[in-house]
């Protein structure tokens, strides 16, 4: 049953999307609603079973993310981004640190680890327009979006012969928040991009959808 629940956020999340590319006004509601219907959801999970596993860290990652989505949506202060920039990277940082400790150390893990950090410095050294007092925090991002890759492929590769849907949801949701981050540090960083929010928000929602549902079939 809370599987089909799922269709609220979904439905939530094209709202979202829309009200973002047409700039309508209270886009910040719509956006921060899809997340918290997320984080409602996981609650139910955890109030139906015993609150073990995943359950309470992607709660409290998903609370983080909706903080952060209205901040970033918003910006009505300099330091509201911040402020959704530390958001997004405590909510990032919970699901690589509970993800890897799920999965533990391996192979796959290392040669990921060598490969994210290849196209972190290749990222980093082609952001031309990013502020001298952004540099650490946004380095610091970059590092805990690149962990949590490695953590969600070092994941799938852990269940994957128990359960595939599993592990191709942790793949689509890591890979998800990566590209919709290098689309953000693109639009920033480098070049506005047209119709940025098209660009940015569907692989963000995809994302955080696949990572509860994750999270409910496990």
């Amino acid at each position: 049953m809370t599987n089909y629940l799922l269709l609220i956020p979904v439905v939530l999340s094209v709202l979202a999307v829309i009200a973002g590319h047409t700039r309508s006004t209270g886009r910040e509601f719509v956006k921060t609603a899809a997340t918290l219907s997320l984080f409602a959801i996981v609650v139910l999970h955890g109030i139906n079973t015993d609150w073990s596993g995943f359950t309470i860290p992607f709660a409290v990652a998903l609370l983080f993310a909706a903080a952060a989505d209205y901040l970033l949506a918003t910006q009505h202060r300099e330091w509201y981004f911040r402020a959704g920039l530390f958001g997004f990277l405590i909510a990032y940082g919970i699901y690589g640190v509970t993800l890897h400790m799920s999965a533990g150390p391996s192979l796959i893990a290392a040669g990921v680890s060598v490969i994210v950090l290849i196209i972190l410095i290749i990222q980093y050294r082609t952001l031309p327009n990013l502020p001298a007092d952004l540099r650490i925090p946004v380095v610091v991002y970059m590092i805990v979006v690149s962990h949590l890759v490695v953590a969600g492929v070092a994941y799938a590769n852990v269940v994957w012969a128990v359960n595939p849907v599993v592990a191709m949801l942790a793949i689509v949701a890591v890979l998800g928040i990566y590209i919709s981050d290098s689309f953000i540090a693109h639009n920033l960083f480098r070049r506005q991009l047209k119709n940025d929010e098209l660009w940015i928000l569907p692989s963000y929602f995809a994302a955080q959808i696949c990572m509860t549902w994750m999270l409910l079939i496990a």
